[in-house]
This record gives structure tokens, sequence and C-alpha cells, in this order.
């Protein structure tokens, strides 16, 4: 059984974007894949009623335009939570809103909860305070999501300071992990939340890694060569811990890139509203998708 969860690990691990995600991934690994640790933590979190708290949504270049990947990991990550009978609340910025609504309406996600991320530093906390006493989350998930740096910037895969687009939700998975919330985090780049676990990989391997290498720690790492992917692997991983299929087909999966990029997503490597996610063409996510199916049967 350990191999298939290592071989999950080893399939969304794929460098496809010749990126250095292999040396992150050793250096997050221990003796348990990245995967079904973290979907451990979600199987044990997935209590009757609860809250799970899932954030996404990258900015790319001057404009304020969500990329394709991120948000559709978020997506299936909790339509997995609603059909196992946790509810998932989104946190995403303005920018990233438009497009996120109509990728949880094509899932039947249209009344799942979505708090907005404000800019405006000055709102951090009120934010985290709404977030921790309202919904009271038994899990935080971030899947590419900015994280900030040592200096308290964030900035994009070139190193361009991205603070003035992003809301600052490092404060709320220090906080959680202050109380006793687990947390998740899920990247590729080196400068996601979560990248904190494995910050000297990332200094040493990534391009620019020192000045875009973020500092936020999670208690479950999960690295990918796309971050859709590291989603999909932990429900491949969850799949085998329920014995039931959890991971969507190929075809949901495009259909997934389309609406998104049709609502005013973009490719964040191509920078063109392309259907594609990091570069690579749909089919080859789609592929991805029914490999990891495989695995989750098998």
């Amino acid at each position: 059984m350990m191999k298939i969860f290592k071989e999950i690990d080893n399939l969304v691990n794929l460098d496809i974007g010749n990126r250095g995600v292999r040396n992150l991934h050793r250096a997050a690994t221990d003796d348990t894949p990245l995967c079904l640790e973290s979907a451990r933590i979600l199987d044990k979190q997935l209590k009757k009623e609860s809250h799970i708290c899932i954030t996404t949504g990258f900015p790319i270049g001057n404009q304020k335009i969500p990329e394709t990947d991120g948000p559709l990991g978020a997506a299936m990550l909790g339509k997995t939570v609603k059909n196992l009978g946790a509810e998932p609340v989104f946190l995403v910025e303005k920018f990233c809103k438009g497009p996120m609504e109509k990728l949880l309406d094509l899932n039947d996600l249209d009344n799942a909860k979505m708090e907005t991320l404000h800019t405006k530093k000055n709102r951090t906390e009120q934010f985290c305070d709404k977030i921790l006493n309202e919904y009271d989350p038994s899990l935080l998930i971030s899947i590419e999501k900015p994280g900030k740096a040592a200096d308290c910037s964030y900035h994009d895969m070139k190193g361009n300071d991205i603070s003035d687009k992003v809301g600052e939700i490092d404060e709320l998975f220090d906080r959680a992990s202050d109380s006793g919330i687990p947390t998740i985090g899920i990247g590729d780049g080196g400068n996601e939340i979560g990248m904190g676990n494995v910050h000297t990989a990332v200094e040493e391997y990534v391009p620019k890694g020192e000045k875009i290498a973020s500092a936020t720690k999670v208690d479950s790492l999960v690295t990918a060569g796309v971050s859709n992917w590291g989603g999909y692997g932990i429900l491949a991983s969850l799949s085998r811990i329920r014995n039931k299929q959890l991971v969507h087909d190929r075809e949901l999966e495009k259909e997934m890139i389309k609406t998104f990029v049709d609502s005013g997503g973009i490719d964040g490597v191509k920078k063109e509203s392309e259907y594609s996610v990091d570069g690579v063409y749909c089919d080859f996510h789609s592929h991805m998708v029914e490999m990891l199916r495989y695995l989750a049967s098998r």
C-alpha cells in the first residue's frame, strides 16, 4: 500500500516546468509521502458540519487577474469536503471571486461560503478574527497562495513585488497553528504559503529563491509540479484511505479549465487567456487526472 502512496507523490511532482520542485519534495519528505500525510490530516478533520477553510488565488501581471493553477485544486478539495459531510469555506481576494464562483457553480457548490480577502493591511487582524470566531475551522488549506517572504513582502516567480495585490492570509495560518488548528499548504514554486517548511531548499534550488522564498510554515506541506496536481494527489491518497474514488475525471478537468478561463482567469506562465495551466496544454492535465484516478482505485 505504501508503494502506491509514494507513486502518487512521484506523479504529482513531475517537474514539467523544470523549476526544481523535486529538490523541494526531497527536502520536505521524511518517511511519509507528502500527499498521504495531508490526506490523513484531512480525513481526521472531516467532522460532520465542521468548517474547512480553503484559500487560493495568485495574481498575474500588473493587473489583478487570477491564474488557472490553484483554484481548480481548491474547488476539487472543497467538493470532496462537502460530499464527505463537512462545509468548505473559500477565502479569496476580489480579483479571484468571479471566476471562482463560476468554478464552484460547475461543481454544484454554488451555496458554498466565500469570504473576500482584503488587500488593505489594516483589515487583516479583523478578517482573521472573523474567520476564527464565525467558522471555528477544523482545518486550513492553502493551494497556490502567495506566502510572505522574510522581508514581509510577496513576490511572483520573477521576483516582482505583488504585495499590493495580496491579502495577508499568512497571519490566519500562524494564528491557527498557535491555536492547534491543523494547516496544509500546497505549492510548486517556493513562494507559496507552506514553503517556509523548506525555506533553505527554496533559497538553494529555486531561481531568485533568496528573495521570493515564503517564510510561512504549515503542519503539512505538499509540493507538486503544478499546484492543482498537489490537491488532486491529496484526494487520490484520501481515496485509498476511504476506499472511495474521490478524484474527478478528465472531462471535468477540461471543463474546469475552460470555465475558469472564460470567466476571466489566465495561464500564469503564458500570461495569456488560453485553456492551459502553468504553460501546459489542457489535455496533459486531463491525462494527469486519469493517472491519479488509476492510482486511487488500483
